[in-house]
């Protein structure tokens, strides 16, 4: 089998945007497609590796860059921009960054250039968590084109952290979709809770009080609806925990995530083999 990935443009409805696309060549139009939907800094190194990780797992997979939604990605977000505004978070610590009074007291002690840009990136990187409604009509859009040729395939959305959101509300909104997997992402709004037309695997981080505090409201609406939602909650791990390349990466918690994830997807993609 060949192993196929590498960016592509995609048409999608009056637009455009870039992907990153995994698959085994000989089974890319036939296997099915898993969206993989982003953390707020796009599809990086981390991303596309997850992607190629499933499509080892037999997925054809699409990873739709949402920060280059409309063609290409802006200069304030470029790879090298999110990635030294990353560093520099890092280095400090979250809680610090996103704390405006301690991040501008950081800042007085970093060139004046370096802030500037990291000023915009943060601008153009963060006012994606305003985007979800465009972004899940781009998903939406996307899952379509995946059944386009062939109407009975199955597709599954993964997504982390906003992508993770993205994921859940899509579970609640989106008929042509078979099963959903969000790592530590926001629960769908209350309006539509109850609408839930697939299952949910919810992989979350024990030290995530603000993710966290949706997870029983929605389970008691899904619960209403005879849904399915199953949850996971790894105790003393932070937002982030699946990530490898970041500080927040457990190994452990993100060892027995994946399982249940790709068992997630082989139980509602895969084909279905009598036990011996």
């Amino acid at each position: 089998m060949e192993l196929k990935f590498g960016w592509e443009n995609l048409e999608v409805g009056d637009t455009s945007i870039q992907a990153f696309m995994s698959s085994y060549v000989q089974t890319e139009d036939t296997a099915p497609a898993v969206v993989l939907v982003q953390e707020v800094w796009g599809i990086n190194d981390h991303m596309e590796d997850v992607a190629i990780r499933l499509a080892k797992a037999g997925y054809s997979v699409v990873a739709p860059d949402l920060l280059s939604l409309g063609g290409l990605r802006p200069q304030e977000a470029s790879f090298e921009r999110v990635e030294e505004i990353k560093g520099v978070i890092d280095t400090l610590g979250f809680a610090v960054f996103a704390d405006e009074q301690k991040r501008q007291e950081a800042f007085k002690d970093m060139d004046p250039e370096l802030v500037s840009r990291l000023i915009k990136t943060q601008e153009v990187v963060f006012s994606q968590m305003g985007k979800r409604t465009q972004y899940v009509e781009t998903i939406k859009s996307i899952i379509a084109g995946c059944k386009a040729n062939n109407s009975s395939r199955k597709v599954g959305a993964i997504g982390f952290c906003m992508g993770g959101g993205i994921v859940s509300t899509l579970v609640c909104s989106e008929s042509n979709l078979d099963v959903g997997v969000s790592f530590y992402g926001s629960v769908p709004t209350e309006d539509i809770m109850d609408k839930i037309g697939c299952p949910l695997l919810g992989i979350y981080a024990g030290e995530d009080p603000g993710v966290n505090s949706g997870i029983e409201p929605f389970r008691s609406k899904v619960k209403e609806v005879n849904g399915d939602y199953r949850t996971v909650i790894y105790p003393n791990v932070l937002h982030g925990f699946n990530n490898d390349t970041r500080p927040a990466y457990s190994i452990d918690a993100a060892r027995d995530a994946w399982a249940r994830t790709l068992t997630m997807l082989s139980e509602f993609l895969g084909e279905d083999y009598a036990d011996a």
